[in-house]
C-alpha cells in the first residue's frame, strides 16, 4: 500500500497564530552552526544557498536571503511568510523548515531547513521509471491543503525546484510565501516561466493581488515541466515569456503574449480565461 491514500484527508491546520519565537532556531543549533565552515552551494533570484551540518539532522540547507531596500518590512514580511509556512507544515507533502539564523554582520537573517538531495526534475531524470504522476499528484495534494486554510495560504513560486525529493518518491512543497515576502512587485525573475499572466502583467505600481488561482496555474505549468518538457525551462530566459517570439514546440502547447498577455481593451487577463492555443 502507498505512504499516501488518494480518499484521505489531512485535518484542516489551525488557525492559531505562530509565535515570532517559534520561527528561530534554538540555541542549541545556532551554537553548531557557528562553528561550522559552510560550503556554498549556489544562488538563486533572491538567496544564496550554503549547506552545513547539525549533529541531530545531518546535512541542512542555509538560505540567506537579499533585502530589497527596506531591510526591517522585509524581515517582518518574512516572518508573516514563514508563520504562514509554519501553520500548514504538518501536512506529509510540505516541508517544514529548522528556524530562522540571525548571522553576525548579516542584515537578513537566514533560513535553516533540512537538505534534501534532488527537486522533483532532478529526480525523475535520474530515476526513469520514477511514477511522474505520482510526484505531481503529491504537489497537487499539498497545493489542495494550503488553499483550504481559512484564510487561504498561497504559494506564490510553485515550480518543480520547490518541489524537494526523497529517496522514496514522497514529494515535499517548500518555500511558501518566500517569493512574495522577499521579491519587488513587478521584479523579472525565472519564476515568470512558471507564472499566471495577470501575474507576469501585474502593475508593480499597484498592490499585487495573490490568489490561489494563480498557484493553480504554475502547478499546471509545473506538471507539464515534470512530465514532458523539462528542457524547455532551462533554455527560456525571462525577458523571453514578454516577447511574441516565444513558441513551446508543437504538438503540445504554443505560448505567446497573443494568447497570454492582454486582452482588446488593454488589461490584462484573469485567471479564469484562456490563455493557451493548440
Amino acid at each position: 500500500m502507498p505512504w499516501f491514500c488518494p480518499s484521505s484527508r489531512v485535518r484542516r491546520a489551525r488557525s492559531t497564530s505562530v509565535p515570532h519565537e517559534s520561527l528561530y532556531l534554538s540555541k542549541k543549533f545556532v551554537k553548531e552552526l557557528s562553528r561550522e565552515t559552510l560550503q556554498f552551494h549556489g544562488t538563486s533570484s533572491h538567496s544564496d544557498v550554503e549547506i552545513g551540518k547539525l549533529k541531530n539532522l545531518g546535512l541542512v540547507v542555509v538560505k540567506t536571503f537579499r533585502p530589497r531596500r527596506d531591510s526591517r518590512a522585509d524581515t517582518n514580511g518574512l516572518q508573516h511568510a514563514l508563520m504562514e509556512w509554519k501553520r500548514v507544515a504538518s501536512h506529509p507533502n510540505i516541508i517544514d523548515f529548522e528556524g530562522l539564523w540571525v548571522r553576525p554582520y548579516r542584515v537578513f537573517p537566514s533560513l535553516v531547513l533540512r537538505k534534501m538531495d534532488l527537486d522533483a526534475v532532478q529526480y525523475v531524470s535520474a530515476n526513469p521509471t520514477a511514477d511522474k504522476s505520482s510526484v505531481v499528484y503529491q504537489v497537487g495534494l499539498a497545493l489542495e491543503f494550503i488553499h483550504s486554510q481559512t484564510p487561504p495560504v498561497i504559494h506564490g513560486s510553485v515550480k518543480s525546484s520547490n518541489v524537494l525529493m526523497d529517496d522514496c518518491g514522497r514529494a515535499y512543497l517548500s518555500d511558501i510565501g518566500i517569493r512574495d515576502a522577499i521579491c519587488c512587485s513587478g521584479q523579472l525573475d525565472s519564476q515568470m516561466r512558471w507564472d499566471a499572466p495577470e501575474r507576469i502583467f501585474h502593475d508593480p505600481e499597484e498592490p499585487l493581488h495573490r490568489c490561489s488561482s494563480s498557484d493553480v496555474w504554475s502547478f499546471g505549468m509545473t506538471a507539464l515541466e515534470v512530465r514532458s518538457i523539462p528542457s524547455i525551462y532551462t533554455t527560456i530566459i525571462p525577458a523571453q515569456v514578454l516577447s511574441s517570439d516565444l513558441h513551446l514546440p508543437s504538438p503540445l502547447f504554443q505560448l505567446s503574449t497573443r494568447s497570454v498577455g492582454r486582452t482588446r481593451d488593454g488589461k490584462a487577463r484573469g485567471p479564469s480565461e484562456t490563455y493557451y492555443h493548440p
